[in-house]
């Protein structure tokens, strides 16, 4: 069966200078306390981006416990939200050990802005969290674990 014919021709789309590549985040926390109900954080935002048609840099890699400089690839120069994984612990094939669950929850990655010939710590990221920042030099981050070594995902995402 033939599709009937179209009433109008169709039109190419013109670019619309209004529309950029934008971000958009939405993250919902959840504090569960015994006994009580549970209190929930939504935050969320969009922001569009300076940098148009870039993709965003996703790496896996591990860490161990010397800092290493975090890398952003063709984003150098150009990154603005940064995202870090912590796998410790993360899609493991057998039941950890009560050892092997203290040693997962040991693995915290310290990330570090070297400025002025010395190592500051941002933030930390506990085993099997993640987190979300912006930082302005991020040339200067670095990142190690305080013990083990762990599976990192790094995401960076164009300014």
């Amino acid at each position: 069966m033939t599709p009937p014919p179209l009433e109008k021709p169709l039109m190419p789309l013109e670019h619309n200078p209004d529309v950029r590549d934008r971000v958009t985040a939405h993250v919902t926390l959840h504090h569960e306390q015994v006994g009580v109900g549970p209190t929930t954080a939504d935050h969320m935002f969009q922001d569009f981006l300076e940098n148009v048609d870039e993709q965003p840099y996703t790496r896996v890699m591990k860490v161990g416990v010397g800092w290493q400089p975090l890398e952003f690839g063709w984003l150098a120069g150009k990154v603005g939200l940064i995202a870090v994984q912590n796998g410790a612990g993360k899609n493991l094939r057998t039941h950890p050990t009560e050892e092997e669950k203290v040693a997962i929850k040991a693995t915290v990655l310290e990330i570090a802005a070297f400025e002025n010939g010395r190592d500051t710590i941002i933030c930390i990221v506990r085993a099997g969290r993640f987190t979300v920042f912006e930082y302005p030099a991020p040339e200067t981050l670095r990142i190690r674990t305080r013990d083990h070594s762990a599976k990192i995902t790094i995401t960076a995402i164009p300014r």
